[in-house]
């Protein structure tokens, strides 16, 4: 019972701060730009899908870290290989069953479609709300730009997120990325002192 309410609250902590920021983050952008006309998302900036088409991309995106998130949360999920590895070979043998395909992992779709899905329930949703949390920070210093007792601190910022959207753009990019990298590790990590222990009890 204890390990349950646990992981109930694990699934409903993450829950909610997926969902917090994801709000945040769409009300802070209505606030900041209602016409869209200084969105940065592809879906809109490229793609010209406007609101609707954001509303329902965020949807989609929520929908399937919280089904990973389940996934991750509530299955026993044991794919450990039965000879000693270090970390690499683990990783390679959780992903393709076999130790010495490593470096697959940044150009190949695992093997093992479960173990993606399973290492992506822990990995997506806390990358998704840390960058969240950056993307609320950024879009809230262009709204607290429009009140005067900001705008002389905030004036060198925005002017120049706005002239160099490229930049900003990049920079959010090689953030999410860190991010994901950051927790995959992570996770890889607690896979691997599981395993550890595994295979000193057998």
């Amino acid at each position: 019972m204890f390990v349950k309410e646990n992981k109930n609250y694990l699934f409903f902590k993450i829950l909610l701060s997926l969902l917090i920021t994801r709000l945040l983050d769409g009300l802070i952008t209505y606030l900041v730009t209602p016409d869209l006309k200084y969105e940065a998302n592809p879906i809109e900036s490229v793609l010209g899908w406007g609101w609707i088409g954001l509303f329902v991309f965020n949807l989609l995106v929520v929908g399937v870290v919280i089904y990973l998130t389940h996934l991750h949360i509530y299955t026993n999920f044991n794919n450990y290989p039965t000879q000693k590895y270090n970390l690499k070979q683990f990783i390679s043998y959780y992903f393709f069953n076999t130790p010495n395909q490593f470096y697959r992992v940044f150009y190949s779709f695992p093997k093992n479609r479960k173990a993606f899905a399973y290492a992506h329930g822990y990995i997506l949703p806390r990358t998704l709300i840390a960058f969240g949390i950056v993307i609320i920070v950024h879009n809230l210093l262009q709204y607290l730009h429009g009140f005067p007792y900001f705008l002389p601190l905030l004036e060198g910022y925005i002017s120049f997120c706005w002239n160099y959207k490229w930049v900003i753009g990049l920079a959010l990019t090689i953030i999410g990325s860190y991010f994901y990298l950051y927790y995959a590790h992570k996770f890889f990590r607690i896979e691997y002192r599981n395993y550890q222990k595994q295979i000193i009890t057998n």
